[in-house]
Formats: structure tokens, sequence, C-alpha cells
């Protein structure tokens, strides 16, 4: 009698304890479920606020490209260096004084722009985005501003600016699709 009611009560503890498994199993996996409900809603508000900021941006950079005061610059360049033709590398003519000036108009504000969608990055995409920041402020600002001072100073031709304007975007496109794909 008393075998068979410790192993009752064996049995008994084993199934309460299978019962117990259970619950903290289904416990663990809706915790689980409940993080990975937050982390997907994470990156969905990152990635709209992302595209918000793209948005802007897109529309700022239309604004200068759209500038009648600026139609004589943009006559020699396209207003984003993935647009710049062949032609407009083949271009042999130096820049005018008149050229010069739109210039120093333009190029603050397209280093203003770079440098926000830079800091887009940082701010919606964690340690990537810190990289591709960091890769704007250490590389694509810089050669930029080389390439345009190049120009200004009458160093190289419009064709020239425009090869290498091409080349540097390019590059930060390469160099952005290496940090994503490293993550």
């Amino acid at each position: 009698m008393m075998d068979s009611a410790q192993k009752g009560w064996d049995l008994g503890s084993q199934i309460g304890n299978s019962f117990r498994q259970n619950k903290e199993s289904q416990q663990r996996a809706d915790q689980l479920q409940q993080q990975q409900q937050q982390q997907n809603q994470t990156q969905q508000a990152n990635a709209d606020g992302f595209k918000r900021s793209q948005d802007e941006l897109k529309a700022r950079i239309e604004e200068i490209c759209g500038t009648v005061t600026y139609k004589d610059y943009f006559s020699k360049t396209a207003c984003k260096a993935s647009d710049i033709t062949f032609d407009q590398q083949l271009d042999s003519s130096k820049i005018t004084s008149a050229q010069k000036v739109l210039l120093k108009e333009i190029q603050p504000k397209q280093v203003a722009i770079s440098r926000d969608g830079g800091q887009a990055f940082r701010v919606y995409y964690g340690a990537t985005g810190v990289k591709v920041s960091d890769l704007v402020e250490g590389k694509l600002i810089p050669e930029s501003e080389k390439n345009a001072l190049a120009l200004y100073s009458g160093k190289i031709t419009w064709g020239e600016y425009n090869t290498k304007r091409k080349e540097i975007f390019a590059s930060y496109i390469n160099d952005v699709r290496a940090i994503s794909a490293s993550k």
C-alpha cells in the first residue's frame, strides 16, 4: 500500500512539475513574442522617422535644384551627383566668375543637407547609423568640398569636377552598402 501511495505521490509530483514547466515555457515564449513585437515597432518607428527626414531632405534638394537663380550653375552639373551626364563629364570649360558666386551659395547648402542626412542615420539606425554618419563627416563632405574648391579655384574643368563628384557619390554608396552588409 505504501509503495503504491508513493508511486501515486511521485506521479502527481511529476504531473505538477510538468504543468509548471509548461507554464514557465509559455511565459518565456510570451515574453519573447512581446520583445519581438516591441523590436518590430521600434524598427518601424525608426524607418518611418528616417523616411520623414529623407523626404524633408529631398524637398530641400529640390528647392535648391529648382531655384531659378542657380540655373547657370546647374546647366554645368546635375543637381544630384547620380544624374550627372556623360556630356557633363566631358565639359572642358572652367568655372566663370558668375558661377563661382553661385557655387559659394550652393555648396554650403549641399553640405548642410549631407550633414543632416548623416545625422538622420545616426538618430534612427544605432551603431550602423553612427558609422554612416561618420562616413558622411569624414569622407563624403571633405572630398566634396575639396572637389568644389578645385573647381572654384580653376584647377579643374567642369568635366573633371563632374567626374570626381560622381566618383565620390558612387564610393559613398558602396561604403554605405558595405556598412549595412556588415551589421
